[in-house]
């Protein structure tokens, strides 16, 4: 469903779509920046260069359903100067990886990734986008796509940051839709968030 879509807009709008531009995070670039998760801080400067090379948007393809630690939080419960203390609380916005990366998305039109999975396989976590409405209202149970209970979303300050976000596969080859199920929503593909109208921005 999502590859017929995708098709489908592509070929209709092909003329009015801007050049894309392919940002791969491949070996190479694993061996000269440090091994993968980055720091929140670094894809924030990546996200401030495309900013300033006139970039209209961002798609992630990338799971931000995880915080990355303050390094104040993990220094704090070894520490019983009260001087030291008091200078490390000072430090705790700069070092704080979600605010960063969050104000970075705040300027610059992005969208991220989520995934859909088995409810057995693990707990919801972070906060999905606003679902679309659907007039009539269908029976998402009824579709031959197999239903996906459970999600892995970004971390709200980052989907709040951003305000737009579209569901890819981790098996492209099993599932090439994806049925929320009991969710009883409908949501976009990534694919197809390129041409999705955005409010506010």
């Amino acid at each position: 469903m999502t590859r017929r879509c995708s098709g489908c807009l592509a070929r209709t709008l092909r003329a009015a779509v801007p050049p894309l531009v392919i940002v791969d995070i491949d070996e190479r670039s694993l061996q000269r920046e440090g091994h993968w998760p980055w720091p929140r801080e670094r894809l924030a400067t990546l996200l401030m260069r495309l900013q300033a090379a006139d970039v209209a948007l961002v798609v992630f393809d990338i799971l931000f359903a995880e915080a990355q630690h303050n390094p104040v939080e993990q220094i704090w419960p070894y520490l019983d100067n009260p001087g030291l203390q008091q200078a490390l609380e000072a430090l705790r916005p700069q070092l704080d990886q979600e605010r960063t990366f969050s104000e970075a998305l705040a300027q610059q039109p992005s969208v991220l990734g989520y995934v859909f999975r088995p409810l057995d396989q693990t707990p919801p976590t972070g906060q999905l986008p606003a679902p679309l409405a659907l007039v009539p209202p269908i029976d998402t149970l009824q579709l031959p796509i197999p239903p996906m209970q459970s999600y892995s979303a970004p971390l709200p300050i980052l989907m709040q940051a951003a305000g737009s976000a579209g569901f890819f596969s981790l098996h492209p080859d099993r599932w090439p839709g994806a049925n929320a199920g009991a969710l009883s929503w409908a949501i976009w593909p990534l694919s197809l968030c390129l041409r999705r109208p955005r409010s506010g921005r």
